[in-house]
């Protein structure tokens, strides 16, 4: 269940809480005994639909407690219109595994000791754009998000993350938050290796997977016939038959070089659309018939210089495989050319295209 779909859920279901979203919204004072059917009635909502975020269910205990006890520090306790605010990190509390009621996080965040930030920072350091993320898209629940852009300015500042880091990290929360992919594709970054694998719980896997286009594949090495035409090869790769005018004996094989690289962009380099990702010679071998009484035939080549573009924005990526050549024993060699997103991670798109 998407964001947009909680959302229209709780409007649902104002009618029975209107008096708990009106009062917790304006921070007004309640009987302890009311304000706790409240809680109650948050938490209730928040355990049927948990937000699984394996980065921080991945972490210690301590850890989570303080991700979640600080985000209601900034974001909740003390704070008005905390309704949303307060359902999410239940949501997510729930998910990680924590299970706080909204009354444990709310007395969290108002025990929180900013102090202890500087703790939290190293620990979740190697995860900090998923706090970030979080920190963001809490701060889009409130009414009014521009109340809290100094609060996340802040936090960002205490992971020393730069201008591209905050843009980039803003618009994954704005695209969960929205339930919008079309935004990621707005991303524009210069570091491209900083985001390689990042954000797995809030960029949907089939997006990645969409955006792993394959620009080309050339074959580097081919096994053919001694005197064999590039057409002639490939129609008998295709079909079992003998090729008419051929003996159907077995032919001296020798290695070919179709494609000779000329310019390659290393792998994993950031490209623009209409970038020259590669540049290289293309051999083509074919037949000539004479034009002499007999009709007799003689192989040439013809080499032609190739470019490859990229399709868009994104990484390139290649992949060197294999192919079983026509001629018994032999390995034919191959290359293809991917432009991916740049949130891709190598090792998990080289798992999926090689099988």
């Amino acid at each position: 269940m998407n964001f947009t779909d909680i959302q229209v859920e709780l409007r649902e279901i104002e009618a029975r809480i209107e008096q708990l979203h009106s009062e917790i919204e304006k921070m007004k004072p309640q009987a302890e005994e009311e304000q706790k059917e409240n809680y109650a009635a948050i938490t209730r909502l928040a355990y049927q639909h948990p937000v699984k975020n394996e980065t921080f269910l991945k972490t210690t205990e301590h850890v989570k407690k303080m991700t979640i006890g600080s985000l209601s520090y900034f974001f909740v306790a003390d704070k008005q219109d905390i309704y949303d605010r307060m359902l999410y990190l239940c949501r997510l509390s729930k998910g990680i595994g924590l299970e706080w009621s909204a009354e444990d996080i709310y007395k969290e965040g108002l025990g929180f000791d900013e102090r202890d930030m500087g703790n939290l920072c190293r620990d979740l350091w190697d995860d900090k754009y998923a706090y970030l993320t979080e920190a963001f898209m809490i701060a889009g629940l409130s009414e009014d998000v521009r109340n809290f852009m100094p609060v996340v300015a802040d936090l960002a500042q205490m992971f020393d993350c730069d201008k591209e880091e905050i843009r980039v990290i803003a618009q994954v929360a704005k695209s969960v938050l929205e339930d919008n992919t079309d935004i990621l594709n707005e991303i524009q970054v210069t570091v491209p290796e900083r985001w390689c694998g990042q954000f797995r719980d809030y960029i949907p896997y089939k997006w990645i997977i969409d955006q792993r286009i394959k620009c080309d594949e050339i074959c580097t090495v081919r096994w053919m016939g001694k005197d064999e035409s590039d057409e002639e090869y490939e129609a008998k790769s295709n079909t079992n038959k003998t090729i008419p005018g051929s003996t159907g004996e077995k032919q001296e094989s020798r290695k070919r070089q179709p494609a000779t690289v000329k310019m390659q962009l290393e792998n994993g380099n950031l490209v623009k659309k209409g970038d020259c990702i590669l540049e290289y010679d293309k051999l083509s071998v074919f037949r000539e018939t004479k034009q002499d009484l007999f009709r007799s035939s003689e192989i040439k080549t013809k080499k032609q210089t190739k470019k490859i573009l990229a399709p868009c924005d994104g990484i390139v990526y290649y992949v060197d495989f294999e192919k079983k050549s026509r001629i018994e024993g032999k390995m034919d060699h191959y290359m293809a050319i991917y432009v991916v997103s740049y949130f891709d991670d190598y090792d998990s798109f080289l798992y999926a295209v090689q099988g």
